[in-house]
């Protein structure tokens, strides 16, 4: 009997033929983990054909049995069909307090999305989005940060509060998020939406946006 650390170990050695029989065998036998890995090669065509059908299942099995990685991972699958169809996973490993769950339900209720106007318009609601952004931003994503910073800039869901738009860029850009360097660089520099000028800022985020850039 194979174990999940030999498994493992040919996966790591990117011996993914061997790496999946092993998984699946240990999958089949119930063990979560495996389960998780399995459905990741199969969405990612990693030893085996690529079937998103495949990976669905087998990472069902694993987040009905609590594994955090295939709750998040088969709620961000399932959002391609729609947030009504991955709306009970996303929820499910939100509060398990996966951060791009988080984020994403942000999106879906802030109207990132490409939905269908009928949808977005169910899923509307600017206050939910910043209280999900907030909790992944406080579980450390940056693009949450940035998110939150672009919504109390213009006033979206809250009060306009320019100041508090800022910190979240800047707490973003500390963690080299791309677009928060930008922004920052370019408010400093031109004074853009309610920011004061301040060339010494706006020459150290720019040096920033540039070690992130080469």
């Amino acid at each position: 009997m194979c174990t999940l650390e030999e498994a493992q170990m040919a996966y790591e050695s990117q011996d993914y033929d061997l790496a999946y029989t092993l998984f699946l065998r240990l999958a089949e036998g119930g063990d979560t983990e495996a389960q998780s890995s399995v459905g990741g090669m199969l969405y990612w065509g990693l030893g085996v054909a690529p079937s998103a059908e495949k990976a669905v299942f087998w990472y069902e099995q694993a987040a009905s049995s609590g594994n955090l990685i295939a709750r998040n991972n088969l709620a961000m699958i399932l959002l391609d069909s729609g947030p009504e169809v991955a709306m009970p996973w996303l929820l499910t490993a939100a509060n398990d307090g996966s951060p791009f769950c988080q984020s994403s339900l942000g999106d879906i209720y802030s109207g990132c999305y490409n939905f269908p106007k009928e949808i977005a318009f169910k899923y509307s609601d600017d206050a939910v989005a910043i209280e999900w952004y907030s909790k992944a931003s406080e579980n450390g994503l940056a693009s949450a940060d940035h998110r939150l910073g672009e919504m109390y800039l213009a006033g979206q869901g809250c009060e306009p509060d320019v100041e508090k738009a800022i910190l979240y860029f800047l707490k973003a850009a500390e963690r080299d998020y791309k677009p928060s360097l930008e922004f920052l660089s370019k408010a400093y520099r031109e004074g853009v939406s309610g920011v004061e000028i301040d060339e010494e800022k706006a020459s150290f985020w720019n040096s920033r946006l540039r070690e992130i850039e080469t």
